[in-house]
């Protein structure tokens, strides 16, 4: 090489070096040029994980750019999970995409000089139902509280189909008109129209009719026993053991029924709850079995009322004209009245997380937490299912042609997420952390069906 040619090179190196040292040394003291100001300005971080990794980033619909890839101009754009640094202060559209998963996006705003940390995203597959079982739209479909098993009934037919374990189990009844079903707390029995226990394998265990000598109303479940029920005959109480066939009196409710109707009973913690049809309104009558001149007594507005088992160990009372859905407690010491308290008005769905109940009116989603209650969302159309992922919190609902999710969020109005449209969804049945059972109608096919997320 001459000393010509040498020279040439060490003044091109210095040239490189005075054009790349400006911006090397903005990059490194965190800050970068306004064009469009012509000003030097501070600069910020975006941490972005998400799960799955390795999914491509956008920011206001571009690639962004790691600062030496622009220098060595590499067309290699950075992938989650990553730090982006040397960001404009500025509100930028974050979006997330990878191939089989939904995108996903959220408005972000960078600060200057500060590092705000996104994430971990929970990507949601792309993926379409697949049916578990057909039904026959016209025939009566029962579902258990917690969503595991429906019941398929027509006038002398019944299936149990057990969801999650894909089993199927038929059965004859004898011919009768709309029926009604009644669950045993662990959900794995069921009375049906107040005559036959039926266990979800299908079997008929009792015939209360042929046990009995004659047909029982009102049978309820005791609330700490699946062994065992309750029924009203004659206005008297009485519990019946049907594995050992043993049939008690417990009480007699005949001076109670004097001043109103009944509308429902529920037992808990050997107290039992009442709800009688007054002129107006209603009460909530509380007897004990051991001590049945010992009652307390609550007013309730005028309604319809039955109780509901969304929650286990709770007392839950729903006035089914105007969807009111009431807490029953009865404090300590017991000579004091049931304390009735109003979680929710126009209630239409809801799940119970300890002492949480997390619920949907027609067009929102809300919480009721110890004693408050908080707005969530707001959305414009009617919410039939609802349930929350463990994993991040985030909510799962169904609407009557669409499942969405709705990301945690410190934002009342929140970006779903849209896992399914064009569908027609009947009930939500069971909600787990990576997938979801649902009865509807896809592909003009009605069953159940199962949609992996």
């Amino acid at each position: 090489m001459s000393l010509k040619q040498r020279r040439l090179l060490f003044y091109s190196f210095i040239l490189l070096f005075l054009l790349i040292a400006p911006f090397a040394l903005l990059y490194a003291t965190g800050r970068t040029i306004n064009w469009s100001r012509f000003e030097i300005q501070k600069t910020g971080s975006l941490i972005i994980e998400s799960e799955p990794s390795n999914a491509d980033i956008f920011l206001n619909d571009k690639r962004p750019t790691l600062f030496f890839n622009q220098i060595l101009k590499r067309n290699a754009s950075p992938k989650t999970n990553t730090r982006l640094t040397n960001l404009a202060p500025a509100n930028y559209l974050l979006r997330i995409e990878l191939a089989g998963y939904l995108p996903w996006e959220r408005k972000t705003t960078v600060v200057a000089n500060e590092v705000t940390h996104i994430g971990p995203i929970r990507l949601f597959k792309d993926a379409k139902p697949e049916l578990q079982n057909t039904l026959d739209q016209k025939k009566q479909l029962l579902i258990s509280p917690d969503g595991r098993t429906v019941v398929s009934i027509s006038d002398t037919a019944l299936s149990v189909i057990q969801i999650p374990e894909q089993t199927q189990f038929n059965l004859t009844i004898e011919k009768g008109g709309k029926s009604s079903i009644y669950w045993s707390n662990n959900q794995e029995n069921f009375v049906l129209n107040d005559r036959y226990i039926i266990s979800r394998q299908g079997e008929i265990i009792v015939n209360l009719r042929d046990s009995l000598a004659f047909q029982p109303t009102f049978v309820r479940w005791d609330n700490d026993n699946d062994y065992q029920i309750y029924y009203i005959e004659k206005n008297r109480v009485y519990r019946f053991i049907f594995i050992s066939k043993k049939n008690e009196l417990v009480m007699d409710i005949t001076p109670l029924l004097k001043t109103g109707d009944l509308y429902d009973y529920k037992l808990d913690n050997n107290h039992v709850y009442f709800v009688i049809k007054k002129k107006p309104g209603a009460e909530i009558v509380v007897l004990y079995p051991g001590s049945p001149k010992k009652q307390t007594t609550a007013t309730l507005p005028d309604g319809t009322y039955h109780f509901i088992s969304d929650a286990k160990n709770k007392v839950l009372l729903l006035e089914t004209q105007k969807k009111e859905l009431y807490l029953l407690e009865q404090p300590l010491p017991l000579f004091f009245s049931p304390r009735v308290t109003l979680l929710a008005k126009n209630y239409a769905v809801g799940s119970w997380n300890k002492n949480k109940v997390l619920y949907a009116t027609p067009f929102e989603i809300r919480e009721w937490d110890n004693n408050h209650e908080n707005l969530i969302s707001r959305f414009g159309e009617v919410i039939i299912g609802l349930g929350q992922l463990s994993k991040n919190n985030e909510i799962l609902f169904a609407t009557k042609d669409s499942i969405k999710i709705l990301p945690t969020s410190d934002q009342i109005f929140s970006q779903t997420v849209n896992l399914l449209s064009e569908v027609e969804i009947s009930n939500v049945l069971i909600i787990n952390d990576d997938n979801l059972y649902f009865l509807g109608n896809y592909n003009n096919q009605y069953g159940i069906y199962k949609l992996d997320f």
